[in-house]
């Protein structure tokens, strides 16, 4: 059993910095992000610390968020945990009465993970994170939100 806990990013920073310094090839989180995004700690039954997810407006898009991270220690992947955590996010951006998630990564197994959770793959006018990044967008349609649509062309 796992438990998904959401935290404040800010009283929780120490913890998810370093989180996000398990995975060598992220940029260190900024005080922005941990400010104004929304953080979850995973923690297994025995309430060890085996993971973590982010999520932050994508600014300037008013009512799009950004799937911010997203990290299982090996010793607990294979259980879903990706997909949990997608589902966490998307709860609540629909919460914040937002109408798209956006996200991006250069892993397979997680591109795999967002297209299993209803994502598509986009192109974006801009594209963002490293080089070769697979980009991802889902509209949160029940949302009836009529702000505009992040930029990017299905594929």
């Amino acid at each position: 059993m796992y438990r998904l806990i959401e935290v404040d990013g800010t009283n929780s920073s120490e913890v998810i910095r370093s989180l996000n310094a398990m995975e060598q090839s992220w940029p260190t989180l900024t005080d922005d992000h941990l400010e104004t995004g929304w953080f979850w700690l995973l923690k297994d039954d025995h309430g060890t610390l085996c993971g973590f997810c982010g999520m932050v407006p994508m600014e300037p898009f008013a009512g799009v968020g950004y799937c911010k991270r997203a990290y299982v220690s090996p010793d607990h992947r294979g259980h879903n945990l990706q997909l949990r955590m997608l589902e966490a996010r998307e709860t609540k951006a629909r919460e914040l009465g937002w109408h798209q998630l956006v996200a991006e990564t250069t892993s397979l197994y997680a591109a795999r993970n967002f297209e299993r959770a209803g994502f598509e793959r986009i192109e974006p006018e801009q594209a963002w994170g490293k080089p070769g990044s697979i980009h991802f967008s889902k509209m949160l349609n029940d949302t009836n939100v009529s702000a505009p649509t992040f930029a990017g062309s299905m594929i």
